[in-house]
């Protein structure tokens, strides 16, 4: 005869036995329950020798009895909330993030004959992401934790730049508009003699 380790712990010691499970849908099991507290639990031996428990009655089960102390019965019926709450509640519970770009202006022309130009972002508002990037002309141009990029040797002409703020697995939280700067350098041709 072979015994599985939960029953011998339950006839040695007296503990309740594994957790049942019914075919029943469970709201039928829960209505039958609080119809019924005294509802019958049975033991029936199968052939290969293990311990089956049910709740329907055969001719070779025996009905189990159980004292008041393993008896757990919860009635817990809680209203439930409205759907506009419930989705109101999910919307403040998530976090909002927000980039902006200070500087330069949309539509700016810059004129700097060597290239340089800075951009400045910022987060107007928490929870702050950790890290910015700059994606200049459609590709990443740099990623770092101020929102200050400097680039340098930009040829002149019109570049469209956006900054974006991402966590520390590149996935994107927000994003700026984007925007459009304008690179004026003096002409080599002009002589300023």
């Amino acid at each position: 005869m072979s015994i599985r380790a939960p029953l011998y712990l339950t006839l040695i010691f007296g503990l309740t036995p594994p957790p049942l499970s019914f075919a029943l849908p469970q709201s039928s099991a829960v209505e039958e329950q609080e119809g019924n507290q005294d509802a019958k639990i049975y033991q029936v031996k199968q052939q290969d020798g293990s311990i089956l428990y049910t709740d329907s009655p055969s001719t070779d089960a025996t009905p189990l009895t159980f004292s008041s102390q393993t008896k757990n019965v919860v009635n817990h019926h809680e209203p439930a909330l409205p759907a506009a709450q419930i989705s109101a509640d999910k919307q403040s519970s998530q976090s909002h993030y927000a980039v902006n770009i200070a500087f330069p202006a949309p539509d700016a022309t810059v004129r700097d004959n060597s290239g340089n130009v800075t951009i400045r972002a910022i987060q107007p508002k928490r929870p702050f992401a950790p890290q910015y990037q700059l994606v200049l002309n459609g590709t990443i141009e740099a990623t770092n934790t101020t929102g200050i990029f400097a680039l340098q040797g930009l040829p002149r002409g019109a570049h469209n730049y956006q900054v974006k703020v991402i966590n520390n697995k590149g996935k994107t939280l927000a994003s700026s508009e984007v925007r459009t700067l304008f690179l004026h350098q003096a002409s080599v041709l002009i002589n300023n003699n």
